[in-house]
């Protein structure tokens, strides 16, 4: 087959539609995204999600970090302001049980902080210190789905 300029026009131009499309994040996948399930991995996880109209929220930290702290300090906050209907998981790097919640997770550093909802459905990921109203935001929003 001779390579003319219109054949190679057409070629790229396929291959650009094929790279775009396929790039693209569909609708769905985006709604999928927040409907992940959320992992089991220790029995304080197990607990927590399955107490009844309770967001949990799972905290990520390395113990002595001062960012850690920091989150941890804004999270107890939280927990005060809501009672019974927050629950938070903290879930120390050094802990071997909590080792496992970090892989199934993919917590890649600390603090970490992820919103579950109370059907036990991923609702929120937050990387590193988050204020207060950025977390109350998503929790309510937990708390709505």
């Amino acid at each position: 087959m001779k390579l003319t300029l219109k054949n190679a026009i057409l070629v790229s131009i396929l291959l650009l539609s094929v790279l775009v499309t396929g790039c693209a994040d569909s609708p769905d996948a985006q709604d999928n995204a927040q409907l992940e399930k959320a992992p089991l991995s220790t029995q304080l996880i197990k607990d927590a999600i399955a107490k009844d109209d309770s967001v949990v929220i799972l905290y990520f930290y390395f113990a002595g970090g001062s960012p850690c702290i920091k989150q941890y300090n804004i999270l107890n906050n939280i927990q005060a302001m809501y009672g019974d209907k927050v629950t938070l998981v903290p879930l120390e790097a050094r802990d071997f049980e909590s080792q496992q919640a970090w892989n199934d997770y993919f917590v890649r550093g600390a603090p970490t902080t992820i919103i579950v909802t109370d059907n036990g459905y991923i609702s929120n990921k937050f990387i590193g210190v988050k204020n207060e109203p950025t977390l109350t935001e998503a929790i309510n929003s937990a708390v709505a789905q």
